[in-house]
């Protein structure tokens, strides 16, 4: 028998070994529930977001537009799928494994027959997603986000005033979009499950940029008006892509410096902002609001190796 003998060369081993360190791999499911706000995140585009830093995500999502959490539990069937592999939410969580949920609470006045939102049936609305969720003994570890919805530009109100807006801790209380609403939906919560609960701050974001714009700060952009395609939803391109980065961000807990507008999405808003000089204003600052959050789950020094940014 001929035995072959092959000489590597050490060197090249330990830079191989080097690169293999420098380039960490983050595998994560997400099942995402909620309506256009949650869309805004573009579930589509937020595997290639994570690929830019060599992660990986698998995304599911159940989309009912206009719709609050009560809505989508009582109407299963309704609403719309992004992946025929998942489905709905009903058989997306029971018979798959997900690492993370995400649950969009939504003020609606009554509608399809079911009463307005309030904080009562938006804590037992979650309740139940995470009971559910909890049925396929894969989810026993699954941890839940709170997507925060961001204020109505349709009230008049600038934006940073609407989100500050000191709101009652009540039970009877309808669904705010205010800072207040979901600190106090949090800790409500959090004595009612034992299961982990974030939050994803796309509307803190949104204030912090807000300020930045105002300050001259943003080339190009004076204030909030300018990445909302209407007075409800994000632009299609740089607003989008704020939310996207914000969720990725806040699941991986990882620094999104570095990452730019990947090849083949947020093409439909206005492709002159989405430079790479603004991709990394936008980076900076998710990455500012997250570290200082501890309600998102990322800690400071969470990722304190890639703070300074750039693709591993």
């Amino acid at each position: 028998m001929l035995i072959r003998k092959y000489w590597m060369n050490p060197v090249a081993v330990i830079c191989t070994a080097l690169l293999v360190q420098a380039l960490p791999c983050s595998c994560k499911t997400v099942f995402m529930i909620g309506n256009s706000f949650t869309h805004n995140s573009m579930p589509y585009s937020l595997p290639a977001i994570a690929a830019e830093k060599s992660d990986s995500l698998t995304v599911g999502a159940h989309i009912k537009s206009g719709s609050p959490l009560l809505n989508i539990w009582g109407r299963p069937d309704d609403g719309r799928e992004i992946s025929k592999d998942f489905g709905k939410y009903r058989d997306a969580l029971t018979k798959h494994q997900w690492d993370v949920v995400t649950l969009q609470p939504f003020y609606k006045r009554p509608y399809e027959g079911f009463p307005q939102s309030t904080m009562q049936s938006d804590i037992d609305s979650i309740l139940k997603f995470i009971k559910l969720a909890r049925e396929n003994p894969a989810n026993r570890n699954t941890k839940f986000y709170i997507y925060e919805s961001w204020p109505f530009l349709w009230t008049g109100k600038p934006f940073q005033q609407a989100w500050d807006a000191t709101t009652k801790d009540e039970l009877t209380a309808p669904t705010m979009h205010t800072r207040d609403y979901y600190e106090h939906l949090l800790k409500r919560l959090k004595k009612k499950t034992d299961a982990e609960i974030h939050i994803i701050p796309v509307p803190e974001v949104m204030c912090e940029l807000d300020r930045q714009m105002q300050a001259g700060k943003v080339p190009g952009l004076t204030g909030l008006g300018n990445i909302m395609k209407d007075k409800l939803h994000l632009d299609p391109g740089l607003g989008h892509y704020i939310a996207s980065v914000t969720v990725y961000a806040t699941l991986f807990g990882k620094n999104p410096g570095g990452i730019v507008k990947p090849e083949g999405h947020y093409d439909d808003g206005n492709m002159e902002l989405l430079t790479p000089q603004m991709c990394e204003i936008v980076n900076k600052t998710v990455w500012d609001v997250l570290s200082k959050n501890s309600s998102t789950g990322v800690r400071e020094p969470a990722d304190s190796k890639n703070a300074a940014g750039g693709k591993r």
